[in-house]
């Protein structure tokens, strides 16, 4: 063994002391918070089960944590329950083999109240049994990307599908049909264009590039840490026990490699990493300027050029345009971009009036206006559809029994009568 690599393993075995030790640390205080707070069955439950050399978890909870205490309670699980200190919700702690089963708890609650971003196809049919649901059809993986981001930013509850012929179908609520049809103009005008085709291509690298990672790792790729070519502090630690996610090098998730949703939660978790690269135990242990150099070089995510950069602020500029025009701005606009590109303005009045007098070169002019004929074209090809979900069995016969109970009581109100 070279000195180098001596140090280097010094130095790792350094930090790992020092991990435990905090670790160890944090647990005490918070053993000797909850003992000094214990007061119901369910809290004095979980000081008894820290006293007895426990393991504490915690999950934080920003809304809708009475319905949650009360799951708590239904379940006879033991916590206690904190304010978070300039947070809006509370902090539940709990023993940590509960966590996996009191976040499912939690998903469920938000789930009911359509506030969690992403469901399997299977949850959404079981939740809108009887009713409608709607879904945009044969999209492809970067557009279906696309969209699942903007359906966490603007809380748009979906599930998303994968059809034998490889495209996507996603699934939404009828009532979010208007922020759906925003969602999509705004993904169709997003990936057309010069620039647009750059940020497609971006897309599909990051795509192929998590799975090829994901791959990788079943395989069995070990002791390596995959790590954001963004923020290095961002990072996977993968051995033979499982994984560590950590953000802003803060533990946020250990997982066993006996949990039976290993797989799934470390794919979860390679999907929180933006720009994802592979890296030794040993090359992440070294300084932040030369991993930085070695990450930089793995990083093969397709870049701008100055010309398409250029575009870009131009084609920024259009967009800021179209938005005024149409006045999105306003929450009480029922109008989308949609509505604007039907061809009852012409193409040639709106660019030449808005773009040519504008110090814009004749390149320039022409792409943006190829944009927009390719933005007008992509508008067509992916339907919305209403689907009736066929209600289950149970569902049937829970219907008829409320209904007969229904009938039963306005028979007892006639015979008072």
């Amino acid at each position: 063994m070279s000195i180098e690599d001596a140090k280097m393993n010094q130095a790792t075995l350094t930090f790992a002391e020092k991990t435990l030790a905090l670790i160890a640390a944090i647990r005490k205080e918070v053993k000797s918070l909850i003992k000094e707070m214990a007061d119901s069955i369910y809290e004095l439950q979980l000081s008894n089960y820290l006293d007895g050399g426990g393991i504490p978890g915690y999950i934080e909870v920003p809304y809708f944590y009475n319905e949650l205490k009360e799951e708590l309670k239904k379940n006879k699980i033991p916590h206690i329950e904190c304010p978070l200190k300039e947070k809006f919700g509370r902090m539940f702690f709990i023993k940590a083999e509960d966590i996996e089963k009191v976040r499912d708890m939690y998903r469920e609650i938000l789930k009911q109240r359509s506030m969690v971003s992403e469901i399997s196809k299977q949850e959404m049919m079981e939740l809108k049994e009887g009713t409608n649901i709607m879904a945009v059809t044969d999209l492809d993986s970067v557009q279906t990307q696309v969209l699942r981001e903007k359906a966490e930013k603007h809380m748009v509850m979906i599930a998303v599908d994968k059809l034998p012929n490889g495209k996507y179908n996603i699934y939404f609520e009828p009532e979010k049909r208007n922020e759906m049809q925003k969602m999509i103009v705004a993904m169709k005008w997003e990936l057309s264009g010069m620039y647009g085709h750059k940020i497609r291509e971006q897309i599909q690298y990051d795509i192929d590039n998590k799975q090829m990672i994901f791959h990788f790792i079943r395989s069995g790729l070990n002791n390596v840490c995959i790590t954001s070519a963004k923020n290095t502090e961002d990072t996977i630690k993968i051995n033979d026990l499982g994984y560590s996610l950590m953000k802003e090098n803060k533990v946020l998730e250990q997982i066993s490699i006996d949990n039976p949703e290993y797989e799934k939660k470390l794919w979860e978790a390679i999907e929180l990493i933006d720009q994802p690269v592979i890296l030794s135990d040993i090359e992440y242990a070294k300084e932040e300027q030369e991993r930085e150099i070695i990450v930089k070089s793995r990083n093969e995510r397709p870049k701008l050029s100055r010309a398409e950069i250029n575009q870009l602020k131009r084609e920024m500029q259009l967009r800021e345009l179209v938005e005024k025009k149409m006045s999105l701005n306003n929450e009480e606009q029922t109008e989308n971009l949609s509505d604007f590109f039907n061809y009852e303005v012409s193409f040639s009045e709106f660019f030449e009036h808005e773009l040519v007098n504008q110090e814009n070169n004749k390149e320039i002019i022409e792409n943006m206006k190829a944009h927009y004929k390719e933005f007008v074209d992509e508008l067509d090809n992916n339907r919305i559809i209403e689907i009736r979900v066929t209600p289950s069995l149970d569902r049937v016969i829970l219907t008829a029994e409320e209904r007969a109970k229904s009938d039963r009581g306005i028979d007892e109100k006639e015979k008072i009568r």
